[in-house]
């Protein structure tokens, strides 16, 4: 027996096999209970800042995300025991192959950690939305979304640096070089993007208008559903739905119908031809 536990079978003995084998199944079968207890452990130290938080709420958002981390993470460092067989130890286009199955490893788990984090935003900008909610003014509602977008945009790109950093070995002072070059002629063809993304600012500290208000703008005229970081979104009176750049926002004239203080109506009584002058 103790000679079958002792083959070696691709550089490696098969009881080595076995216990990664285990260690990977045992991940697997727990992942659920691990999570969950994480979960509930980060959903103690949340509820201490705001104590009407939603435990099923905040669960059904990083559950699912943590247990692939998890599972990752437990198999990754479970194939770190097992030494690299020869066998495979071939090249692809001059890189080895056992430096891409391991950039392959490195990108699963931290698109796996940034995609929780992703989670963990959502769960944040949700709990902010519940405490605006509170308050008759709903332009803090608009304020959050924007900031959760933009943060996710930025932690996106944060978690792409990191990969490039840590899976393809590029290091991050070269790479913030390249992007700076490529970011200069990027910037030149989405110049208008860019714009966009400014006034889109303005709007939000500025607050000429808010999501519920009836503007009209360039002949149209609507209520304002929603603002994001690249244009304004009018619902019409024909129930049409229109995207307007936010630059066009900010420097056309707005007519913002919600906050005027008075309404001019006109009332035209017509009297037929036929009526009497005086009364019988």
């Amino acid at each position: 027996m103790n000679d079958f536990w002792n083959q070696i079978i691709l550089n490696n003995p098969v009881k080595r096999y076995f216990f990664v084998a285990g260690a990977i199944l045992i991940g697997l079968l727990f992942k659920r209970l691990i999570s969950r207890s994480i979960g509930k452990f980060l959903h103690s130290l949340v509820k201490r800042m705001a104590p009407r938080v939603d435990r099923a709420s905040f669960l059904d958002l990083i559950t699912r995300p943590l247990e692939i981390f998890l599972v990752f993470l437990i198999t990754i460092i479970s194939l770190e025991k097992l030494n690299f067989p020869e066998a495979l130890n071939f090249d692809i286009y001059e890189i080895s192959f056992k430096t891409i199955l391991q950039a392959f490893a490195k990108i699963l788990v931290v698109a796996s950690f940034f995609w929780l984090l992703l989670r963990i935003i959502d769960f944040v900008a949700l709990l902010l939305e519940w405490k605006a909610n509170a308050t008759p003014d709903q332009r803090d509602n608009q304020l959050i979304i924007f900031f959760r977008d933009f943060i996710k945009v930025v932690t996106i790109i944060i978690g792409i640096m990191t990969i490039l950093s840590r899976a393809f070995r590029i290091e991050l002072s070269s790479a913030w070089t390249g992007l700076g070059i490529a970011g200069a002629a990027i910037a030149l063809s989405t110049k208008e993007s860019i714009e966009n993304l400014i006034a889109s600012f303005i709007i939000f500290f500025d607050k000429p208008f808010t999501p519920g208000d009836v503007l009209k703008v360039n002949n149209i005229t609507g209520t304002v559903e929603k603002i994001g970081l690249r244009s304004t979104r009018i619902r019409t009176e024909l129930k049409t739905y229109v995207t307007v750049p936010n630059k066009q926002m900010v420097d056309s004239i707005v007519d913002n119908q919600t906050l005027r203080t008075q309404r001019k109506a006109e009332l035209r009584l017509q009297i037929s031809l036929l009526t009497p002058a005086v009364k019988h």
